[in-house]
């Protein structure tokens, strides 16, 4: 579920890119027919094609009677007996233009274990609309139930490869469950017609807190102090931490991907006296005025300290590795709440070591966890983790949930597969 996201570079970031406003940065948006992220005012805005693109609307056969039954947040669904290796939550839809009788289907690839996580929201919502919402019980089931799926929704479990894409034959839309879109094959989706989207507004609030969390934790050597409290010790003079540690105020904060993510951070860190500055390929302005966007070898020789929000795809992989690091600073403070392949981890570890980077603070990692015995960071005094929790909230799970289920719809309607619902103002 990626979405605990969220997003780019020099001269090898404009490129093949399907991130642009958000993405995880990290801030995001959709992906065209040709594969290309819109870009400017418009990135981050969902794309879908129109009926006229996908299907023509068509008459639908009447729903099939099912007795109705109450689901956990008190909406009539009908009940139906699961069929061998999946999980239905909706009733019989309209059927399919050219399908009558045929459901139409939205199918979770890979869902999260029911240990951890409901769908009850989207069912209600699907079920609302006669749209039927199934769980495969598990990657054999999944296999078969997404060949004839009208949307998918990638939880990022396992990414949606070329090949699977191709055994697609009705799917008009690909929901990625997170604001991260880099677990679906653009490419492969976008040969094949099929739009993809993300929920590109759920957790910006979380993860640019969550950056500041992390910006302040390595800024004031919180981690290192607090193991010493917690051990009793309490005299700190002449610890080499206290010569480390810089005022706030009056220091210049380096933002990667000036998104919806970037801005918040930035406009959060301002509150603290940061001086801000971003980088972003894609843009030539931004809303906020006291943001300066300024090329990458500026932004690298200027900041003080350093958030990556910006989203990861071919360009922007290994944004940050040898050359990039001999750039900084000595002692620059590196924040990523991105994704972890933005960093050459090995470049990384020996910035750490010699100093050019004086402390990461980290979200994410490449891989995830990091691979036991192959990690260049282990031991690292100069790095603090959190596992992959930024955009994590009680009410970012709730947008999450409900902003999935009503993008799907709008996905389903623009393509004629379920009628729609807006009304005609010129009537």
């Amino acid at each position: 579920m990626g979405g605990n996201v969220d997003c780019r570079q020099c001269t090898r970031w404009p490129g093949p890119a399907r991130h642009v406003r958000q993405p995880c940065q990290a801030d995001f948006a959709t992906i065209d027919r040709s594969g290309r992220a819109r870009q400017g005012r418009d990135a981050g805005r969902s794309f879908v094609k129109s009926g006229e693109e996908l299907q023509a609307d068509c008459p639908t056969a009447p729903p099939r009677r099912t007795r109705a039954h109450r689901d956990s947040l008190g909406r009539r669904v009908g009940r139906r007996q699961p069929v061998s290796g999946r999980v239905t939550s909706a009733v019989r839809s309209q059927g399919h233009p050219g399908m009558p009788g045929e459901p139409v289907r939205v199918v979770v690839f890979d869902p999260i274990p029911p240990e951890e996580w409901s769908y009850d929201v989207e069912a209600g919502i699907l079920a609302a609309r006669r749209v039927e919402l199934v769980l495969p019980s598990g990657p054999v089931a999944t296999r078969q139930e997404i060949r004839d799926a009208d949307v998918v929704i990638v939880t990022g479990i396992r990414p949606l490869d070329g090949p699977t894409i191709r055994t697609l034959r009705r799917c008009i839309g690909i929901l990625c469950y997170s604001i991260g879109m880099d677990k679906v094959d653009g490419a492969a989706a976008a040969v094949a017609g099929i739009p993809v989207r993300n929920v590109p507004d759920y957790c910006t609030e979380e993860v640019s807190d969550h950056a500041l969390a992390l910006l302040l934790a390595a800024e004031r050597r919180l981690t290192a102090f607090a193991e010493l409290a917690a051990s009793g010790q309490w005299d700190v003079v002449g610890r080499p931490e206290n010569e480390s540690i810089r005022r706030l105020r009056g220091q210049t904060l380096g933002i990667l991907g000036a998104g919806r993510i970037g801005s918040k951070v930035a406009r959060k860190a301002r509150a603290f006296g940061f001086r801000t500055i971003a980088f972003d390929p894609y843009i030539s302005s931004t809303e906020d005025p006291e943001i300066e966007l300024v090329p990458l070898p500026d932004l690298l020789g200027q900041a003080d300290a350093l958030v990556l929000c910006a989203s990861l795809n071919d360009g922007s992989r290994g944004l940050l590795g040898w050359n990039e690091f001999a750039q900084l600073r000595p002692g620059v403070i590196l924040v990523n709440v991105a994704r972890g392949a933005l960093i050459d981890e090995a470049a990384l570890a020996e910035a750490l070591g010699s100093g050019r980077v004086g402390l990461a603070a980290l979200d994410v990692r490449s891989p995830e966890p990091p691979a036991k015995g192959a990690d260049p960071l282990a031991g690292l005094p100069n790095v603090i983790q959190t596992p992959h929790i930024a955009a994590l909230s009680r009410e970012a799970r709730e947008d999450l949930r409900r902003m999935a289920g009503e993008i799907v719809l709008q996905m389903l309607e623009s393509s004629g597969r379920i009628p729609s619902t807006a009304v005609d103002q010129t009537a």
